[in-house]
């Protein structure tokens, strides 16, 4: 499953010159947690979450200085810079955004997301922001109907490993996808196993019931100890 299958669209954007009251009224309107920013051309040039919000109400109504302090550290924390200040959506959003391609896969918006500690993830293309996906979409990948993950976990073991898909049996109940059958190799099972926990909805991966004719890192092994 690649970023533009679960991507949320339209987008909900703000412009650069927003002032920040309207900003913080369309995120309200929209029941959103964070807005793209994009310059008059449509290019994307910044986000705004809450927290940027939070911050800059808090520096805004504090003067002492222990409490700023604290502030500071909890700004560092959350990746987000004081901009007490700020009055603009421009003034106040994060610069540099994490963003996908139409194109990645599930696996990669999971890794930018979880490394990055983001809660959303513009999806563009060239400079054009096309969707946007967050943790809830993630999430939402879970709830697929379990015929469909046996349907994608066959497609996947048939065309990306070449795995004949009647030697192998899938079938899915409650996300958790069990393997039975015979393949070829050891290597082909462990392979089977993998691409099947990649499929988007797959919960876990039983191949207690998948067989092998030849286990070829044994023979792999007994190879390199003869050279």
């Amino acid at each position: 499953m690649r970023a533009r299958e679960i991507m949320s669209t339209p987008v909900i954007t703000v412009y650069r010159d927003t002032p920040l009251k309207e900003v913080a009224e369309t995120m309200a309107t929209h029941h959103i947690s964070g807005v793209p920013v994009l310059d008059r051309d449509g290019r994307l040039c910044g986000i705004i979450s809450e927290s940027d919000f939070l911050i800059k109400l808090e520096y805004g109504a504090l003067r002492d200085e222990n409490r700023l302090g604290f502030l500071d550290r909890l700004a560092d924390k959350l990746g987000a810079t004081p901009k007490p200040h700020a009055r603009s959506a421009g003034e106040l959003m994060t610069e540099q955004v994490v963003t996908a391609g139409p194109d990645t896969v599930l696996r990669e918006v999971v890794h930018l997301m979880t490394s990055r500690a983001v809660n959303r993830l513009p999806v563009v293309d060239g400079t054009r922001v096309i969707g946007i996906i967050t943790r809830t979409d993630i999430l939402s990948t879970l709830a697929r109907p379990d015929d469909a993950i046996s349907q994608e976990v066959r497609w996947r073991l048939q065309h990306d490993l070449w795995i004949d898909p009647t030697s192998v049996t899938v079938v899915t109940r409650n996300g958790v996808v069990a393997l039975g059958g015979m393949v070829e190799t050891r290597v082909d099972a462990e392979l089977a196993t993998r691409w099947a926990a990649a499929v988007a909805g797959v919960v876990d991966v039983d191949a207690s019931g998948l067989r092998y004719h030849f286990d070829d890192r044994r023979a792999r092994g007994f190879t390199d100890r003869l050279r």
